[in-house]
């Protein structure tokens, strides 16, 4: 499989769980339901004029499932990814920056956040 995930390091990446994946099977799997590659350097969906060139496929070492992941409510939909090869920073491949656990965030803070997926609640990624 070919999963699509976002850099949190040249090795580490972060991926949606097992219930929003936009995984694809090739005969490259490496056991079912898990993937084997990730790519990266391309956006869902595809935008115009966007280059082959950009895209990375790199080859996963571990895939770290949250124990908590519970399919029936897509509750703690998440997984990380360990790369066996680094990624290249890119225009189109960079880090995703993460707080520290001792910031904090003031009431009416404005923030940004990225991802993909439902953005309400029982809603589809399209609303």
């Amino acid at each position: 499989m070919a999963c699509p995930g976002l850099s949190m390091g040249r090795t580490l990446s972060r991926a949606p769980g097992p219930g929003r994946c936009p995984c694809r099977t090739t005969p490259a799997s490496t056991s079912a339901g898990a993937p084997s590659s990730a790519r990266t350097g391309w956006s869902l969906p595809p935008t115009a004029g966007s280059d082959e060139e950009n895209i990375q496929v790199l080859k996963i070492a571990k895939v770290f499932k949250n124990p908590k992941f519970n399919m029936v409510t897509v509750r703690n939909d998440i997984a990380l990814l360990k790369l066996a090869t680094p990624t290249r920073f890119s225009q189109t491949v960079s880090p995703v920056c993460l707080p520290k656990t001792t910031d904090e965030f003031p009431p009416g803070l404005v923030c940004a956040t990225t991802g993909w997926g439902r953005t309400k609640y029982n809603g589809f990624p399209e609303d």
